[in-house]
């Protein structure tokens, strides 16, 4: 690879680099609210073993918990 390509890469890399970090920024603090729903649901799912009915009921469960926090 060129010299000129190798810059070209760096540049585009610490732009993407750039990118993200403000995209983080701008999210600001995570919602513990959404977080919370989020951990019941995993732990909900867990407890499930894939069971169709049970996984159906920790779904809705979770859309109840988010459509509470006022997203």
């Amino acid at each position: 690879m060129s010299t000129l390509k190798k810059q070209f890469v760096k540049l585009v890399v610490l732009a993407a680099l750039a990118l993200l970090a403000s995209l983080l920024q701008a999210q600001g603090p995570p919602n513990t609210c959404a977080n919370a729903c989020l951990q019941n649901y995993k732990a909900a799912v867990q407890a499930c073993n894939g069971n169709p009915a049970c996984l159906a009921a920790a779904r809705a469960a979770a859309r109840v918990c988010i459509a509470s926090c006022n997203l």
